[in-house]
């Protein structure tokens, strides 16, 4: 529903910039504000979580306790590490649910992609925001002898640039690199056009060619023999 995810939108964001849809600065202003609101989202949520019965009674034991501990316990290279392999997990789970057509495909791939990081305890911000602020609500914080203000910091600046570096770098510049230097005339079929649009191909839908522009390409050649279409991309206008 739209909703906005900072460790997301650093994919989106950094392919934005460098294709030259928005300003670099542009680009970490947004990313600052979604990454500080979505702090703000999980403080909220980890609050209202901790006046549960189940929080009410956690030990130093529970899982939350173990886990937010081994987290504050790794070294800062551990960190960025994980963190830059977390995001990618997570962008490959968002571009296979963009991409993919079957909505049982996109439901594998996401969750996948996802219980991958999870799995291997990978250091996601956004995650790490709720399970740090979910136990720094309880009284069982106690339990975790690095739980400090100066730590918490720590591991989330350290994670912050290693998920930007997975998802912006290793999964959003690369396929925008990727998809800039493709080659900008290509030829389809109308076999492959029905694929792509998911509708029969006939004499009326070729006269919509002209709407095609305002996506940076135009119809060159349609041959009625070959059933084919020649595309070409225009050139923007300095």
């Amino acid at each position: 529903f739209n909703g906005e995810l900072a460790t997301s939108n650093m994919m989106f964001l950094t392919s934005g910039a460098y294709y030259g849809k928005i300003k670099w600065s542009k680009m970490c202003t947004i990313l600052l504000y979604c990454t500080f609101f979505n702090f703000v989202g999980a403080l909220i949520l980890a609050w209202f979580f901790n006046q549960s019965f189940s929080f009410q009674h956690l030990t130093d034991k529970s899982f939350l306790v173990t886990a937010v501990s081994t987290k504050l316990g790794k070294t800062d290279w551990m960190n960025f590490t994980e963190g830059i392999t977390a995001n990618m997990f997570v962008n490959i789970a968002i571009l296979g649910y963009m991409l993919l057509k079957e909505e049982s495909a996109k439901i594998f791939i996401a969750l996948s992609a996802i219980f991958m990081f999870v799995f291997l305890i990978n250091e996601h911000l956004i995650a790490n925001f709720a399970s740090f602020m979910l136990l720094g609500f309880n009284g069982v914080r106690d339990a975790v002898d690095n739980f400090t203000l100066a730590n918490i910091l720590r591991q989330w600046i350290v994670v912050f640039f290693g998920n930007w570096i997975g998802g912006g770098i290793f999964i959003g510049l690369a396929y925008s690199w990727l998809n800039k230097t493709k080659t900008d005339d290509f030829k389809l079929t109308f076999a492959e056009i029905e694929n792509i649009a998911g509708v029969p191909i006939d004499h009326s839908f070729l006269t919509f060619k002209k709407e095609l522009l305002q996506y940076g390409f135009k119809v060159v050649k349609i041959s009625m023999k070959e059933q084919t279409v020649d595309f070409e991309k225009v050139e923007e206008e300095a």
